[in-house]
């Protein structure tokens, strides 16, 4: 997955200003995450196992959910130049992939003193039930 890549700089960044991308989750996905990360549970490895245990197939590893909410941060909002310090992730339902996730980003608090922005970032699914909600904090340097 390769996107446009944003750059903004602290002074360029309002509250309400949002992004979103979209993204194909695929198995392959899951197989080269797990062997990334050595997280190789059987929900996400395994779709016999995972549909005993009421998912309809496999399911992506929720930190992979999160490296794409991190790329957004990196790569859209804030961008190139933003640096994610802190991201706090409650996961509402599993991806069970094929499926195209949408991400949506939204800008609610920015403090100047300490060049920090947080963001509000919503992921769901295809059929537009809602994975994730996030609120990340970035820090983003002056010009």
């Amino acid at each position: 997955m390769i996107m446009e890549m944003n750059e903004y700089f602290i002074s360029d960044l309002t509250v309400g200003q949002s992004d979103k991308i979209s993204v194909d989750v695929t198995l392959d996905d899951i197989d080269r995450f797990a062997e990334l990360s050595g997280d190789y549970s059987s929900v996400h490895m395994d779709s016999d196992f995972a549909m005993t245990k009421g998912y309809e197939g496999r399911i992506a590893h929720g930190m992979l959910t999160g490296a794409f909410i991190s790329s957004f941060i990196g790569m859209r909002l804030p961008g190139r130049i933003g640096i994610m310090t802190n991201m706090d992730i409650d996961f509402k339902k599993p991806i069970v992939p094929p499926d195209r996730i949408r991400i949506e980003g939204e800008i609610v608090d920015i403090s100047m003193s300490v060049n920090h922005v947080l963001i509000k970032v919503k992921v769901f699914k295809g059929n537009g039930e809602l994975v994730a909600i996030a609120k990340v904090r970035s820090v983003v340097r002056e010009k």
